[in-house]
This record gives C-alpha cells, sequence and structure tokens, in this order.
C-alpha cells in the first residue's frame, strides 16, 4: 500500500490518481493521523488514524472527499476526533452504533443535549436544553395552558438520523422560513451540529461551505440584529411601560441591560437593597456578574422584592411576558423585543462610555482580550457610576407613577399607593 505524507491543498489531492489492485494512502503534514485514502475504483476518503486512551489505534472514516466534504472540514472533524479519542470515547464504535441502531432524530439531539463535553463552555443550560427539546414537541397545550404549533424538527424527530438527505432538509428549511426566518435559522444551527456530532455525512451537505449556495443552507449568524427602541421614542415607551402590569420587568432590563433568562433566575437572596446591587450567577457565559443599581432601578427592584423570602423569584409573574409585550407595543407603535432593550442599553451606554465599561456593564467575555481580561480592572464606584449615567438619558425628567405587581409607585421612591391600578 503506497504511502506519502504531503501538505494537504486541493489541487494535491485532486491530481492523485488510482492504482489498479491497491490503495493509495497519503497523510496530511497539518493534521496528525489525517489520512486520505484512494481507492483502486478512484474513491477518495478522508479518514483518521488515531490511538485512543487507554487503548489501541484506531482507523476512523470522516466523509468522502468532495466539493462539500473539503479539506478544511475534514481538519476540523479529524480534531473533534481526536479530542474524544483523548477522552477515551471510541468515535468508530461510536458511528458503528449509530448505523446499526437506526438512531432517530430526537435520540441524537438528546444524546448531544447531554454530553457536556459537545461544547466549549460545557453543560448547556437549563433554557437552552428547553429550547431545544422543544424543538421536537407535537402540537398542544403547554402545562400553562397556551396553545402551540409542533416544534421546528417534529416532522423529522422520529426519522433514523442516517437517512436524511440534503433534499429533506433543505424542504423543511424552505418551510421553517415562511413562518419566521430566525426560528427556521436556530432549527438548522441546531441540525448542523447534532449532524456534526454523531459524524454524519451526507451527499451534497446543504451546510458545508463548498456547496454551491443554490444548493446550500445559508444560515445567518446568531445576534446580528439591528432593532432597537428608537432613543428618540423613549419617553413614549417609558409611560405605556409605567402603565403596563409586569412593565416594570421590560423597564428593568432597559436600565441594567440584563439578558431576559437572567432577570427570570433573580431570588430575592441575589438582591441586597442596601448596597443596591445584584448578584446574577446563572449568565449565559458562566461567569457571575454584579449589577449595580441605579436609583430608577433600585426603586424597580425594592417594589417587587417587598414581603418575598429569599428563595422567592423577584420577579414571579412576569415570566410569560405576552400580554405586557403587546400590550407596549399597542400603545406606542414600537416594535421589540427584550433583547432589543438589552441592545438599547448598549446603544446608549456605547455613546458615553469607554467601550471596555460598556463590555463590562453587558458581562460580555473577553474574547481573548488580553488587556481587558488581566488589566484592566473597575471598582464599584466606577460601575456604579456608569449604570446611573445610561440610566440618567433613559428615564424620562418628569416620570410617571408606573404599575408594579398592580400596585401604583412612585418612580422617584415615593410612597406606595394603596390604589390598584386600573
Amino acid at each position: 500500500m503506497p504511502t506519502a505524507a504531503i501538505n494537504f491543498t486541493k489541487a494535491r489531492l485532486d491530481a492523485l490518481q488510482p492504482v489498479p489492485g491497491a490503495r493509495v494512502v497519503v497523510r496530511d503534514l497539518q493534521t496528525p493521523g489525517l489520512e486520505l485514502r484512494v481507492s483502486p475504483g478512484g474513491a477518495k476518503t478522508f479518514s483518521l488514524l488515531h490511538r485512543i486512551k487507554g487503548n489501541k489505534v484506531e482507523r476512523v472514516t470522516l466523509g468522502r472527499y468532495s466539493a462539500s466534504y473539503t479539506i478544511t472540514r475534514a481538519r476540523d472533524d479529524a480534531k473533534k476526533a481526536i479530542g474524544k479519542h483523548t477522552a477515551g470515547v471510541n468515535l468508530r464504535q461510536e458511528q458503528v452504533r449509530v448505523v446499526r441502531s437506526g438512531k432517530t432524530v430526537a435520540d441524537a439531539l438528546q444524546e448531544f443535549i447531554d454530553d457536556d463535553s459537545a461544547r466549549k463552555n460545557g453543560a448547556m443550560k437549563d433554557r437552552t436544553r428547553l429550547d431545544y427539546l422543544n424543538m421536537l414537541r407535537p402540537a398542544g397545550k403547554s402545562p400553562r395552558g397556551h396553545v402551540h404549533g409542533p416544534g421546528e424538527l417534529h416532522s423529522i424527530a422520529a426519522k433514523p438520523i442516517q437517512s436524511l438527505t440534503s433534499t429533506t432538509l433543505k424542504a423543511l428549511n424552505r418551510k421553517l422560513a415562511t413562518a419566521s426566518v430566525s426560528r427556521a435559522a436556530y432549527a438548522m444551527r441546531v441540525t448542523r451540529a447534532v449532524l456534526r456530532y454523531h459524524g454524519v455525512t451526507m451527499d451534497d451537505d446543504p451546510f458545508a461551505a463548498a456547496t454551491a449556495k443554490v444548493d446550500r443552507i445559508i444560515i445567518p449568524q446568531s445576534g446580528k440584529r439591528e432593532r432597537i427602541v428608537p432613543l428618540e421614542r423613549l419617553d413614549d415607551w417609558w409611560h405605556a411601560a409605567s402603565a403596563t402590569a409586569h412593565g416594570d420587568a421590560f423597564q428593568l432590563l432597559l436600565l441594567t441591560g440584563m439578558r431576559r433568562g437572567e432577570l427570570d433566575s433573580i431570588q430575592r437572596r441575589h438582591v441586597n437593597l442596601e448596597a443596591a446591587r445584584i448578584h446574577l450567577a446563572d449568565t449565559k457565559n458562566h461567569k457571575p456578574h454584579v449589577i449595580y443599581l441605579s436609583k430608577q432601578a433600585l426603586v424597580l427592584v425594592r417594589a417587587r422584592a417587598a414581603n418575598k423570602e429569599d428563595e422567592d423569584f423577584v420577579f414571579a409573574g412576569a415570566k410569560h411576558p405576552r400580554e405586557t409585550l403587546a400590550s407596549i407595543i399597542a400603545e406606542t407603535g414600537i416594535p421589540f423585543s427584550a433583547h432589543d432593550l438589552r441592545r438599547t442599553f448598549a446603544t446608549i451606554a456605547a455613546a458615553r462610555l469607554p467601550g471596555y465599561v460598556v463590555k463590562r456593564l453587558l458581562n460580555h467575555a473577553d474574547g481573548g482580550d488580553v488587556t481587558l481580561g488581566h488589566y484592566v480592572q473597575f471598582d464599584e464606584a466606577t460601575m456604579r457610576t456608569a449604570w446611573q449615567l445610561v440610566a440618567d438619558a433613559i428615564v424620562p425628567a418628569r416620570p410617571q407613577k408606573r404599575v408594579a405587581n398592580g400596585n401604583v409607585v412612585s418612580l422617584h421612591g415615593g410612597k406606595r399607593q394603596s390604589s390598584t391600578a386600573a
């Protein structure tokens, strides 16, 4: 079996010719263990030859070299396989089990969710886990009585994962996009991750960059949205939220830049009213985050925290915001989502504060920024002043009274009135 070690390039691999009666094997100089095997019939297949921790050397088939399964993708898959081998996982046996078991898309998704090693940040957050599983559910009612349609992946949930084809996935994507382009993109992003996790390849891979655009499922980058509450309409928005039950939850998101899930997770024990701060332990990047409450935000939190025990959720009752959201939008004509409020907060902050301070306010990861990660430190006074500066730019000079838990409350901290909001 002739062998050679070369730096894999498209020109070199395309030029490889089959040898009658023998299999040609070439090894990549850039990725240890990555091979391309050329059969006597001319088929070219990527594989990985690598030792499993505490076990023998195994050869794992990665995929057929083609316009959709490129050198770059083979190198990426090889590195992932090496990671599994280093952890003692026999990827070849895993692939065989997938094929023999007829594992369904639902089973495959569940395994992906349960394997913390599948993600660089480890365990999946409960809210994300629920989002993924809800993609599989049939139409019906939630425990709270909300009627919902079938999940985005319900139509393929029972199909064997190995039976999925490019045609099936493209048709599903087109159907989902007629209802919501963003949800279709989310569903396809999850599907792509599950397929790659299980090592499933298909002809004309619809997710491969090398596939022609006309045959590809193009997934827009997540989070690339631009909508904010128009700054010239902030007064109108604020007053409408003040007149709406549970509107204070949205107001606090705007004042602090918190994510919706972070606000939902706040328990009374996380709030220190005397020190005017909230400690967020459950954040997207798994890093604890302290929010120093502005005067305006403290009034909202104080009203919500009244008479609650340590384990009580401060914003209990505001977890299903559709009615509140619809009411504010109907009153103002301003379409927005919870995340748009975070984006609005960041926009206001960026116009008034240094970039590093804004990143700290939002609890964004440093992204490998050595200066921010190891040198720039911010004390409480700096961060408290920053949040207050943004709040002063948001809240109207003469704010109306607002509604919290059904009671009217003065935004400037006046006495709580006994009258009930209309």
